[in-house]
């Protein structure tokens, strides 16, 4: 290829907000230990892959398993492979819980918008995500705890962000780690678990 084709191809080309990880041509942005990652990766009923670049570093991976389980192990081989050849350090975050009460803004179900949005099976959707305002000073989200750093910005120990969107002052949806998969925020009448 050349040089410019690679460039166009790396280059971010979308995204929802300049805070989380967008994506370039067929590759998805993803960051650890302070390093931009393209990546993309592939399920089957037998099989799973994974293709990470790491640009600046002139590093690449590509590993696939011949089992459903391998989505697993390819997550953590990558994870540990960075850490091991491209270690940091992340700051410590401290919590302000002063500022609990203004957590609760955010707190409620979010419905990721990668979904059905018309057949019958738009009534089993996905699980909601459930984000808890924390009395110690940060929101719990995924089993992680996350710290404020700006407006409708948070972060959490291993340094990925998640982003809040808003609409007239309220709060309408958020982007966990990357623009790839919003969620909007949803009424207790819309959550799958209440259809259940």
């Amino acid at each position: 290829l050349e040089a410019r084709t690679i460039q166009l191809m790396q280059q971010r080309s979308a995204q929802i907000s300049s805070q989380v990880d967008g994506m370039a041509l067929g590759l998805m942005e993803g960051r650890r230990n302070g390093r931009r990652i393209l990546r993309h990766d592939g399920s089957t009923s037998y099989t799973q892959s994974e293709l990470m670049l790491l640009p600046d570093a002139g590093l690449g991976l590509f590993v696939t398993y011949n089992s459903q389980e391998g989505g697993y192990a390819r997550r953590e081989l990558v994870r540990s492979f960075i850490d091991r050849y491209l270690p940091a350090v992340q700051p410590r975050l401290i919590p302000n819980a002063a500022r609990s009460q203004q957590l609760a803004q955010f707190a409620g179900a979010y419905r990721s918008e990668r979904r059905s949005f018309t057949t019958f099976e738009k009534l089993l959707g996905s699980l909601p995500l459930t984000v808890t305002a924390i009395p110690n000073g940060t929101l719990l989200l995924a089993g992680q705890q996350w710290t404020p750093i700006a407006p409708d910005l948070f972060q959490n120990a291993l340094g990925e962000r998640l982003v809040f969107q808003r609409a007239t002052g309220r709060i309408t949806g958020l982007s966990l780690k990357s623009s790839l998969v919003p969620a909007r925020r949803i009424d207790w009448f819309e959550d799958a678990r209440w259809h259940a």
